[in-house]
């Protein structure tokens, strides 16, 4: 499990210093804000997934999925590549590289759960196991 922990810590420290020059070249509190909170968040999960902690499998697709669909929309509102596109490109390349986190059963709120569910593709909770597939 240490490469995707390594993806996710990787892809943190892009985010969480991406927050830091936008703030510092624009002024910008909300880049700071949600560029600390989110490279916080998955430098936690990407932490979590390193010790084999089960919310750091569930929290590191989820906050990169939801960076993805910002940077998508700042793409399509600005038409900058850069930093939008290129930020959305590593988030699925890392995305991508997240595939053999699922294959890991996990602990959640002290509830031993499955995790493998090859074939399946999405992010839910069903009888008691975790679809967590990319």
């Amino acid at each position: 499990m240490t490469a995707p922990g390594v993806v996710i810590l990787l892809l943190g420290i892009l985010v969480l210093g991406g927050g830091i020059i936008g703030y510092t070249n624009t002024a910008s509190i909300a880049s700071l804000i949600a560029g600390s909170a989110s490279g916080l968040g998955l430098l936690a999960s990407g932490l979590g997934v390193l010790r084999r902690k089960g919310l750091g499998f569930v929290f590191a697709p989820l906050i990169t999925l939801l960076l993805i669909a910002f940077f998508a929309y700042r793409l399509v509102l600005t038409g900058d590549f850069i930093p939008s596109g290129l930020m959305g490109v590593l988030g699925l390349v890392a995305l991508f590289l997240y595939r053999p986190m699922h294959i890991m059963p996990v602990t959640l709120f002290g509830r031993a759960v499955n995790a493998t569910l090859r074939g399946r593709q999405g992010f839910g909770v069903t009888n008691n196991r975790v679809i967590l597939t990319l």
